[in-house]
């Protein structure tokens, strides 16, 4: 994976990233990164302006020499989780990312429970909090510094859910349209909700649902006809 940036009078790349992540100790402790989406510097006036912040999408990529992924050579490396960097383009030290792991998933088994190997975007708000589209999963996140979740949404046309970028814009880039007023979003307690349309539960005391042809772990099942 490379990115550069190219001066437009001389034509020239005057900052270079990758392909080899292994060239310096810095560059070995950021990558290697693969397949990344919407590479930008953070904008003047937004939290860590001057940064580079990226979607890294993970995946298989790179050549190289045969190794336990790749007996070829091609695809030598294989990452199967996303994570976005926030990283100064200078020192590539990073100053803040987000993955499967900040969401609590430790496990590494775990950390294609954020993954999208394709698409997908990431911009900083004026808040501080950064805003994430998991492209190939169709799913939007709005996350804190300190990687709290504070708004989601998936898109729910599964046929249709790849989501290329997704970009918050402020009320006054539509004049004519009025300010939403903002309510506070309060979970409810888990014992106490209950989906739309769904029985009473004053009506099924035990809290079950029968389904045909089954018998509850608790009652015995019709006697086998041994005839």
């Amino acid at each position: 994976m490379m990115s550069w940036i190219v001066d437009h009078d001389t034509g020239k790349i005057v900052w270079l990233l990758g392909p080899d992540f292994t060239k310096s100790f810095a560059l070995r402790k950021l990558g290697p990164l693969v397949g990344m989406h919407n590479v930008h510097l953070i904008p003047k006036g937004l939290p860590g302006a001057g940064n580079i912040l990226a979607l890294n999408n993970g995946g298989w990529a790179g050549y190289g020499a045969p190794n336990q992924t790749s007996s070829t050579g091609m695809k030598t490396t294989r990452i199967d989780g996303s994570e976005v960097i926030e990283f100064n383009p200078i020192t590539l030290e990073k100053k803040w990312n987000f993955s499967a792991k900040d969401m609590g998933y430790k496990a590494a088994a775990h950390a294609n429970y954020f993954y999208s190997p394709l698409q997908g975007s990431v911009q900083r708000l004026p808040n501080g909090n950064t805003l994430i589209d998991e492209g190939a999963g169709g799913r939007f996140l709005e996350v804190t510094p300190s990687h709290e979740i504070v708004w989601e949404y998936i898109y729910p046309y599964i046929a249709d859910h790849l989501i290329y970028r997704a970009y918050r814009i402020p009320y006054d880039w539509i004049p004519q349209l009025s300010h939403s007023t903002e309510v506070a979003v309060t979970p409810p307690a888990n014992s106490e909700f209950h989906l739309p349309g769904a029985a009473d539960p004053s009506l099924n005391p035990n809290n079950t649902v029968s389904v045909p042809g089954t018998y509850g772990y608790n009652k015995p099942s019709p006697a086998k006809n041994n005839n």
